[in-house]
């Protein structure tokens, strides 16, 4: 039995203000996971939250942080899992949506309150707790709102325009977060500034459920197909393991950078928890900068190229963070070299903030004319588990390395750390079979590429 395709983006179409309001969401989702990945390790190590055993502190919720991620290791493929089998008159995705984004942002704000005068494993456990009610809950919002991008976005021009219009909340908000704790959260303190932030977070997430409604045939009761098969159809779909790889090794570097970058802003620089917020907000506007050129790049050479492009960029200069504070190891000026090495990142910012939801709607709707079965969230959900697996993976990375080797070299070695993996990224998705995926899609990589340009 063949597919009907879902109706075509001339019946649908989708202005900038249903564009704008769709993206915001991204807002909420990139501030609550850059603050914690920037800011949980250096808050609980410091004197606000750890006691007298700063460096234990810092190791055993580098642990809890990975720990937690292997216990919400289903929670992102079970929430999309869940939307994609939901039928409701108000959608499948946006009544998850509504109910988690409360819950996510309320688990935010407490993780900065640890008990007081508690032992260490006590606020061990007491971050444990909050951090994987977090993450169950920041999957129940993300997997259905990102589902939403290929049941909205119909063609590849809408989608790239949708993409890059989520692209650019995604750096504001976390170019927002790494401001707001690097400036603010040194004067304020870590706990009363994520409170703001978190209500913020709250704001943005819920506008998001004014933006488009799924389309009429996406709202269908779904074919019903049970969680085993489901997972075993999504996990031996090569085309998207290639692009669950390749998109891993983009992630996780960066977020390398992000925690490692915290700990030096700590060690070496005396910034406090959340001070390098001003050193990462220059690759992240940097970031912003570069977005037109991305998607030009995608328009004329595809997003495979555009993402090979990325890796080998952060490949190339994600060593060279190794000199951060080779001429100045204290004061301002450390500081300032450290935010012109970090400014090198921001080509490969721009690329992995606006091309991969591209590549895996063109994937999804592959999958749908193969199964006649929508499973967008499921996808996204896969995702989010390797987004967050990472969140865990690269604070561990960075605190090995700087108990593996004496003095400051264990903490140099993030940036080629960082460098190895974007390489090994890059060799890994040059297998990704894009012109493959499109042509079984019912059009071809330069038909795409022409709708970009539109």
């Amino acid at each position: 039995m063949t597919a009907s395709p879902l109706p075509d983006s001339a019946e649908v179409p989708l202005s900038t203000r249903q564009s704008v309001l769709y993206g915001v969401g991204h807002f909420g989702l990139s501030v609550l996971g850059y603050v914690i990945v920037a800011c949980v390790v250096p808050f609980y190590e410091s004197g606000q939250a750890a006691g007298p055993d700063l460096a234990a502190a810092g190791r055993l919720i580098a642990l809890v942080l990975f720990v937690t991620r292997l216990i919400d290791l289903i929670a992102d493929p079970l929430a999309g899992f869940i939307s994609d089998r939901t039928f409701t008159r108000w959608g499948r995705r946006k009544p998850y949506m509504l109910l988690s984004a409360p819950l996510v942002v309320l688990s935010f704000i407490l993780v900065w309150h640890p008990p007081a005068g508690e032992a260490l494993a006590a606020r061990a456990w007491y971050a444990a707790i909050l951090l994987t009610i977090f993450f169950v809950c920041f999957a129940a919002y993300a997997a259905p709102y990102l589902g939403l991008l290929p049941e909205i976005a119909r063609t590849p021009g809408q989608r790239a325009r949708l993409a890059t219009t989520q692209g650019v909340f995604h750096l504001l908000g976390t170019t927002t977060a790494a401001l707001a704790t690097g400036v603010l959260g040194p004067v304020f303190g870590v706990a009363r500034t994520s409170l703001v932030l978190g209500l913020l977070c709250l704001a943005a997430m819920w506008l998001a459920l004014l933006g488009p409604h799924e389309t009429e045939a996406a709202q269908r009761p779904p074919r019903q197909i049970g969680l085993r098969t489901a997972m075993r159809q999504t996990l031996t779909n090569w085309p998207f393991l290639i692009y669950w790889a390749g998109y891993y090794l983009f992630w996780v570097p960066l977020l390398v950078v992000v925690a490692g970058v915290g700990q030096a802003a700590q060690g070496w620089f005396g910034l406090g928890p959340g001070g390098a917020g001003s050193i990462l907000a220059v690759p992240l506007l940097g970031g912003l900068l570069f977005l037109p050129l991305s998607r030009r790049v995608m328009a004329r050479r595809g997003p495979r190229w555009t993402f090979l492009a990325g890796l080998l960029w952060l490949a190339m200069t994600g060593p060279l963070l190794a000199l951060m504070g080779a001429l100045h190891a204290h004061g301002p000026w450390a500081v300032w070299e450290a935010r012109l090495l970090a400014l090198l990142l921001s080509p490969a910012v721009a690329v992995l903030f606006s091309v991969p939801y591209t590549v895996l709607a063109e994937i999804c709707d592959q999958d749908y004319r193969r199964l006649n079965s929508h499973r967008e969230a499921m996808y996204f959900g896969f995702q989010g588990l390797m987004m967050k697996a990472g969140w865990g993976v690269a604070p561990l990375l960075v605190a090995l390395l700087s108990g593996a080797f004496p003095g400051a070299v264990g903490l140099r070695m993030f940036g080629p750390l960082a460098g190895a993996l974007a390489l090994l990224g890059f060799v890994v998705f040059w297998f990704c079979p894009e012109r493959r995926v499109l042509e079984e899609d019912g059009g071809g990589a330069s038909s795409g590429a022409q709708e970009v340009t539109k």
